[in-house]
């Protein structure tokens, strides 16, 4: 069975910028819904920076099933749903392009880190 990793903040969670381990957005639109389509096939892991009990009380008052919920990266996750993320495909010089001009969805006109 697979093991599907999605990230947290700004791909469940309504995210802004970091507001504490305490959770306060709300879910994202669909996030439910797809969390329950996954997890007909596949094993569901909520991955997140955040502490994990936070998350898990965030996650039970929203109305989401029981998920694990992790803030540490496993070699067992078969993918990784990641507002952040890009895949690597095998060539440095793209790969590097890509890095430097990314944004996050929710920021694309300014440098989320700033």
């Amino acid at each position: 069975m697979k093991t599907i990793a999605v990230d947290f903040d700004a791909t469940i969670h309504e995210y802004n910028g970091f507001d504490g381990d305490d959770p306060k957005g709300v879910p994202l639109p669909g996030a439910r819904e797809g969390i329950r389509e996954l997890m007909k096939d596949c094993r569901v892991v909520i991955f997140t920076a955040r502490k994990p009990e936070f998350v898990r009380r965030w996650l039970e008052r929203n109305g989401f099933p029981a998920l694990q919920v992790t803030n540490e990266k496993s070699p067992s996750f078969t993918v990784i749903l990641d507002d952040r993320g890009l895949n690597f495909g095998g060539n440095w010089e793209t790969a590097v392009r890509q890095l430097k001009g990314f944004r996050p969805w929710w920021c694309p006109n300014r440098d989320p880190d700033e």
